[in-house]
């Protein structure tokens, strides 16, 4: 039998349990979500609003971000096939010159959603 001191006991638990309890997370929340993550725009229910998660339109090193890119185009997408009928636009605007949400409903409007102002 293993005869361990109470530090070494203490020791082993701490650098156990916190990767177990990650793992352990890790596979509740994809197992519970896996019915509501979909691979097809047409799988997807018709919902009346979606969330858009913000990031912002341009890289640091200038170019454009392909999240905001990929992001804008699967909004657009939803709403054209009927999917949603409203959006939340969701980033940060900590100042004027960063406004994620306005480069959002900019980019939106000129794929055809938000047509009204």
């Amino acid at each position: 039998m293993l005869c361990l001191k109470r530090w070494q006991w203490i020791t082993l638990l701490g650098l156990t349990l916190p990767p177990l309890f990650v793992v352990l997370a890790n596979t509740w929340v994809v197992s519970s979500t896996q019915r509501r993550v979909f691979e097809r725009p047409t799988d997807i229910p018709a919902n009346a609003v979606g969330l858009v998660l913000g990031t912002a339109k341009y890289l640091p090193t200038g170019g454009l971000n392909p999240y905001f890119q990929n992001r804008m185009q699967a909004a657009a997408e939803l709403y054209h096939t009927g999917k949603i009928r409203h959006l939340i636009l969701s980033g940060s605007n900590q100042t004027p010159a960063y406004d994620e949400p306005t480069e959002m409903r900019k980019s939106l409007r000129s794929l055809g959603f938000l047509t009204r102002p």
